[in-house]
């Protein structure tokens, strides 16, 4: 339908039936003051001003926010039918798996809970994973309970590996794996779980839950740090 010559159009409120008629004129409007280009400029002033403190620190990107953002989605596809509509307990092994965690049961169409548990292995500035020591245990009954096992990077396998060991005890009905990422020397060694995410080289990595000596878990990307970066004191 034309609009009337001389009738000014009302652009911040549709009415009736012309609602796409509205959404079209909204768009002209948009691509008007810049558009793409305005969007852009506009996250990039809006955007955590902690992420541009570090972004000095970062070497290069590993993973983007948009592939894992991806991967995210596509593995709850593959968990829930595996899983088949199934009730299931996930237990994130933290830190390192929270955001991995908060992303990933919001995708997931199924009924569950969540029993945190919390593994040490790479304390303070260290890059090479020293042992899994169990500081949280879960709380859950997990007896005749389908449990997920979630957890940030797969590499020598001894932390998942405690952690199975830990939670059978609980005797659950079963027990599967998933991890964001698998490292090539656990490829090598021939470990694996039930859900893997990435496979990447066998690089230390941060963000996205991930950190050196506490820092960059909130890094929306996956990354490598600059060399200096590990001879830098706290």
């Amino acid at each position: 339908m034309r609009r009337q010559p001389g009738r000014r159009r009302d652009w911040g409120r549709p009415q009736g039936n012309r609602r796409a008629n509205w959404t079209r004129d909204w768009e002209r409007g948009w691509r008007r003051i810049g558009g793409p280009t305005y969007l852009h400029r506009w996250q990039r002033i809006v955007r955590p001003a902690i992420v541009s403190v570090m972004s000095k620190d970062i070497d290069r990107i590993v993973i983007s926010r948009r592939q894992i953002q991806r991967r995210v989605a596509s593995l709850a596809r593959e968990i829930s039918e595996a899983y088949n509509g199934h009730e299931l307990v996930i237990v994130p092994v933290l830190t390192g798996s929270f955001v991995l965690l908060a992303d990933l049961v919001r995708e997931l169409p199924l009924k569950m809970r969540v029993d945190v548990l919390a593994v040490s292995s790479y304390p303070g500035r260290s890059i090479r994973s020293q042992g899994p020591r169990i500081v949280l245990p879960g709380s859950l009954p997990l007896a005749g309970r389908r449990v997920l096992i979630l957890d940030d990077v797969l590499e020598s396998g001894r932390s998942i590996g405690a952690v199975q060991t830990l939670l059978r005890r609980r005797r659950p009905a079963s027990i599967k794996t998933c991890v964001l990422l698998r490292k090539a020397s656990a490829k090598a060694m021939g470990l694996s779980a039930d859900f893997i995410g990435f496979e990447i080289a066998d690089d230390f990595v941060v963000g996205y839950g991930m950190d050196f000596n506490h820092y960059y878990r909130n890094l929306p990307d996956i990354v490598t740090l600059k060399p200096a970066i590990f001879g830098r004191r706290a």
